[in-house]
């Protein structure tokens, strides 16, 4: 009979996120929100772009929310 112990059971069926796991998502809910913002000012400027610059420019922009 495999049994585990209440933390064990607790951590893997909790339904609600612990604080630590809340501050996280709204810390990286800013720097989403910032770089969502960039993007549109990208989008905006009508700039065009060869592909190596844009997946450099994608590549900068998801390494600014982490």
């Amino acid at each position: 009979m495999n049994t585990k112990t209440y933390s064990e059971f607790d951590n893997n069926y909790r339904k609600f996120p612990t604080s630590g796991e809340r501050k996280e998502l709204r810390e990286s809910t800013s720097k989403l929100t910032k770089a969502f913002q960039k993007l549109r000012q990208i989008y905006q400027s009508g700039k065009r772009y060869n592909a190596k610059e844009w997946i450099k420019l994608m590549a900068d922009l998801l390494d600014s929310i982490d």
